[in-house]
């Protein structure tokens, strides 16, 4: 009795088109891990920006500018620019002109704000904040603004 093989039929694609598919998947692979990198290094600046806060002198410093915008006949002061992302409702509140915005503010934003309440409205200043631009039509950097109409 001798021995054969079976014999099957296995379709398999050229190895061009596996090595392509491969280098495909590999990329895929790699922009993955960069997204994660790039939303865990955008988690940790936002975190940073949430922390941050101004010296008395930088805050006196950022007023210096009023004579300035003045001069220019207009009525507000761009105070601080900031992530919207840094807001516990990532902007919405500001983005929709809501009262409770203010509660919303983190970082330097809510410094500042806080430092308008004490300083600056009893003076006669305003303050206000809106978002400056929308990035892929998603709320990107938020302003707050020290207005005197």
């Amino acid at each position: 009795m001798s021995e054969t093989a079976d014999h099957f039929h296995i379709h398999l694609p050229p190895s061009d088109q596996l090595r392509q598919r491969t280098q495909e998947a590999r990329a895929r692979a790699r922009q993955a891990r960069h997204q994660v990198e790039n939303a865990e290094t955008r988690r940790i600046a936002l975190d940073a920006e949430r922390k941050r806060r101004l010296a008395p002198t930088e805050i006196r410093q950022r007023l210096t500018a009023l004579e300035e915008v003045v001069e220019r006949g207009e009525y507000q002061l761009l105070l601080e620019r900031f992530p919207s992302d840094i807001c516990v409702d990532r902007g919405r509140a500001i983005n929709n002109n809501e009262e409770s915005w203010p509660a919303t503010l983190a970082g330097v934003a809510l410094q500042l704000y806080l430092f308008w309440q004490t300083e600056l409205r009893d003076l006669g200043y305003g303050i206000t904040a809106r978002i400056l631009d929308f990035p892929d039509g998603i709320p990107g950097d938020a302003g707050l603004f020290l207005t005197w109409q």
